[in-house]
């Protein structure tokens, strides 16, 4: 999210370039997966400081398989994140406040909500937002396990074909 930039513009050309935007996100937030779970935390955690990103959040939806804790917000501090005090409510859920958003972020039964206290509630659309994500994150799942499996069935025919020409050029030789 980046805040007092033309959107309609970033929209036009579907994308966020920040030479052209004039200024970094101030808020990233990372919904992990399996396959970004190291570059996460390491290298793009580095380039968002080097690029001037105010605060950069992790939420790991299966509670802490990925990051080893569900939710992590930090702050940019002189080049350096600096993390949110996270706080623990009574029914458990883990918390911090985003002071670029002006928000509360939630995380318990397994998922992330976002408290609004000028609204005094939660606001709906990031939960359809965020079962939505994993939606596709599922079906991405499913498509890599697809095409692995058709991967391996095709590498077992060549093997076989490879296998057939071979006997059969045993056998015109004979």
């Amino acid at each position: 999210m980046a805040l007092g930039v033309d959107a309609e513009a970033i929209r036009k050309r579907r994308g966020y370039l920040i030479w052209e935007v004039g200024k970094p996100p101030d808020f990233v937030l990372e919904v992990a997966s399996q396959s970004t779970v190291k570059y996460d935390c390491t290298g793009k955690r580095d380039l968002y400081a080097a690029m001037g990103v105010g605060e950069y959040w992790r939420y790991d939806r299966t509670g802490d398989e990925y990051y080893g804790i569900p939710l992590i917000g930090e702050r940019l501090v002189n080049g350096e994140y600096l993390p949110f005090e996270v706080h623990t409510a009574a029914d458990g859920e883990i918390w911090a406040h985003s002071p670029v958003l002006d928000l509360d972020i939630y995380w318990g039964d397994d998922r992330l909500r976002v408290y609004d206290s000028d609204y005094r509630g939660f606001i709906p659309a990031v939960d359809a937002m965020m079962e939505a994500n994993q939606e596709i994150e599922e079906a991405l799942a499913s498509t890599q396990a697809a095409y692995e499996a058709e991967r391996t069935a095709r590498m077992q025919a060549e093997a076989e074909v490879a296998r057939l020409r071979e006997q059969l050029r045993r056998q015109q030789s004979e």
